[in-house]
């Protein structure tokens, strides 16, 4: 008796969707936990542009990263309901290729300070492993193209400052 491959269901690309939220919060959870004290220690290194936003409490941090939690998460159920098609999939592959984008800036912000960095070790074994199989997931469920992956990718690197700046706007008025 042969075996017919089966094409993978929608609902293994709706797990991505559903586990994007969950990875974007281990992986900011680290960065709330050591920003605050890598930044007061590290501040005559950073870029004029960011001492603007110093002195950065974990409150503040956690305010900004509990925004973008809410967005990413309602996006992301939003995707689930139908991830075969709708603009909510769109939003989410573009959500999904800032937070894969943002996985690649940490391992480079260890080598510019030549140390640990708040984010690198979540980035290096969850947000880049998990993006890259995300992604993966949809190609094969036909809600992306490989062709997509690097204009993608790219947007995602674009939008990261704009989205933090905000992130970080808001969470200095809510801290």
């Amino acid at each position: 008796m042969a075996l017919t491959p089966v094409r993978p269901s929608v609902s293994s690309l709706r797990t991505y969707i559903l586990l994007t939220p969950l990875v974007f919060l281990a992986h900011d959870a680290e960065e709330v936990a050591t920003v605050a004290a890598w930044t007061r220690a590290n501040a005559d290194a950073l870029p004029a542009a960011v001492r603007g936003f110093l002195p950065i409490s974990t409150a503040r941090f956690a305010a900004a990263v509990a925004l973008l939690f809410v967005v990413l998460s309602a996006v992301s159920l939003l995707a689930a309901r139908r991830p075969e098609d709708g603009l909510a999939t769109q939003a989410w592959l573009v959500l999904l290729a800032a937070l894969t984008a943002n996985g690649f800036t940490h391992p480079a912000q260890a080598v510019w300070f030549g140390g640990y960095t708040p984010g690198v070790a979540t980035a290096v074994l969850l947000v880049i492993p998990f993006g890259a199989l995300a992604w993966r997931r949809a190609v094969a469920e036909g809600v992306a193209s490989r062709r997509a992956a690097l204009p993608l990718f790219l947007a995602g690197l674009a939008i990261q400052l704009p989205i933090v700046v905000l992130a970080l706007l808001f969470g200095r008025g809510a801290g």
